[in-house]
């Protein structure tokens, strides 16, 4: 009897293109042009934005900075945690305020203009083999956001949800 309702409940689901498994997205993905305008460098920015997959919420295990937007993910590799990178309107300085508060009892360093919180050591963190956050200027990713100011990569641990 139990088995006939979780089937009709993932049938169900699968009707109403939904599902009661998943979490939150962790942030919503950046708007962008509609017309690369001859641009090859901002044709392939824009096929990267479509292809994100949005992690949830509970998968990162801490906040994204609010108003933020994903333009690109990538899978763990060999020794390397997953990644999720996003852009916000915000100046630097306000998002790494919001992350010092965020990360209480994080380590923080200004690295030649990238701000990196993270835990354990720093060569780890450098290669992305623990939990690390990079704050950085947004210049080089105006083609995908003329607003952007800030770039914030964060690599996680994947949480079970």
């Amino acid at each position: 009897m139990m088995r006939r309702i979780s089937i009709a409940v993932l049938i169900l689901n699968l009707m109403l293109g939904t599902t009661m498994l998943a979490g939150e997205p962790f942030a919503s993905k950046v708007s962008t042009p509609e017309n690369p305008e001859n641009d090859p460098d901002l044709a392939l920015a824009i096929l990267f934005v479509e292809n994100v997959k949005v992690p949830d919420k509970e998968e990162v295990g801490f906040a994204a900075y609010p108003e933020a937007k994903i333009f690109q993910t990538t899978a763990a590799q060999a020794e390397m945690l997953p990644s999720v990178r996003l852009l916000s309107g915000d100046e630097i300085a306000q998002v790494v305020e919001f992350y010092k508060k965020e990360l209480e009892g994080w380590k923080y360093k200004d690295f030649y203009g990238v701000h990196m919180f993270y835990t354990g050591n720093e060569q780890d963190a450098m290669f992305g083999k623990i939990p690390v956050i990079q704050i950085e200027d947004a210049e080089k990713f105006k083609n995908i956001s003329a607003t952007a100011k800030s770039a914030i990569t964060i690599m996680y641990n994947v949480k079970a949800n």
